[in-house]
């Protein structure tokens, strides 16, 4: 799933280690094979359990091969970590990897550690079990996030309030500037909206670039949140400095109920950003066909072209959306346009390594 507050990849690792991380990874692989082997049979885990977290193993195994691009482990116990499962099921994984032989430390993909997952999941014997192994509260995530942020987009309040008592700056900022009120807003967290609006948090804030607690709730699709905000006297009609909107946000993470309560509110759905692009723009390039067709019943011209003559088809080819793409060109949407670079959606699905969308093109 595409998200616009992007963790992207984050990886730090010293130069000293690299020659020891294809010995690390290998025994890291073989305690995951052993792992997943345990859990298949006689294991504490549901059936529920089982399946979910073997889900995430299976993939992990069957992709190893890429993974060795990386120059760092994938956490597994962070992916265990991650699992929104009931009862200490999720701290019963946790031990196991860790006693199995992987890192405990280690960042998946996405920069992501055990305790990030933990603190949003609100997962206590987890977060316990970490920190007593020595992985700090007061630690910094990519990007400047720290627990409690985590713990405010979860909606924890209790953990916020350990996160506190810490020593974490309840009014600090990440690296682009969301407060933990954001991460509430984005995570759809009303009561945890309000206790940190009780603590002095401002509803209103901006982030660097420009984006509101309201934004933040759109892109999310949480309407109660949206409601919420707007009582308090959010500007529905916001925009960040590219000039997106609410709006284009909603549509941009596919969140038709909520893009339907913002047009409700007033807000234009012929609108652009500074870069001329539509929400149809957004709504392809989050991948989103319900979006588009949601559009097309009421009339949106999903020809529309950006400032630089980037078409909504274009869109669709960059991030190789094939089911938006048959739907653009069954609507009638022009393969041949060039936007003002003479480049045409088959370019550009070309450049991006597309090859089933380039015949979609043709």
């Amino acid at each position: 799933m595409k998200k616009i507050i992007s963790l992207g990849l984050f990886f730090i690792c010293a130069l000293s280690l690299l020659s020891s991380c294809g010995k690390h990874e290998r025994r890291e692989m073989k305690s995951v094979e052993k792992f997943s082997e345990q859990i298949k049979g006689n294991t504490p885990f549901s059936a529920k359990a089982k399946k979910q977290i073997l889900e995430h193993y299976e993939n992990y195994l069957s992709n190893r091969e890429s993974l060795n691009e990386y120059p760092y482990i994938p956490n597994l116990i962070a992916i265990a970590a991650s699992e929104h499962l009931e009862g200490d099921i999720v701290c019963d994984a946790v031990r196991e990897l860790h006693h199995s032989g992987c890192n405990l430390f280690a960042n998946n993909e996405e920069g992501w550690n055990a305790l990030m997952y933990a603190y949003m999941g609100g997962d206590e014997c987890t977060i316990a079990y970490l920190e007593s192994s020595g992985m700090g509260i007061l630690s910094k995530f990519p990007l400047g996030r720290n627990a409690l942020m985590m713990a405010a987009y979860g909606g924890h309040i209790n953990l916020i309030q350990k996160c506190e008592a810490a020593g974490i700056d309840l009014f600090g900022t990440d690296d682009l500037g969301n407060t933990a009120l954001m991460y509430a807003a984005f995570g759809g967290q009303i009561e945890c909206i309000k206790y940190l609006q009780q603590r002095g948090l401002n509803v209103h804030q901006n982030n660097n670039f420009g984006l509101t607690s309201f934004i933040s709730a759109a892109q999310s699709g949480n309407i109660e949140c949206l409601r919420y905000l707007q009582n308090e006297g959010s500007d529905i009609h916001a925009r960040g400095t590219d000039g997106v909107n609410a709006l284009m946000y909603a549509a941009w993470g596919g969140h038709v109920d909520c893009f339907q309560y913002l047009c409700d509110l007033g807000l234009d759905i012929q609108e652009r950003s500074h870069a001329g692009d539509t929400v149809a723009h957004h709504a392809a390039f989050g991948g989103h066909l319900s979006m588009l067709m949601f559009l097309s019943e009421r009339g949106f011209n999903l020809e529309a072209v950006s400032k630089k003559g980037i078409s909504v088809l274009m869109v669709a080819a960059m991030v190789g959306e094939e089911d938006c793409i048959r739907f653009l060109v069954e609507k009638g949407c022009n393969t041949q346009r060039k936007d003002a670079d003479g480049h045409t959606a088959l370019w550009y699905a070309r450049k991006h390594g597309h090859k089933k969308c380039c015949q979609l093109l043709k």
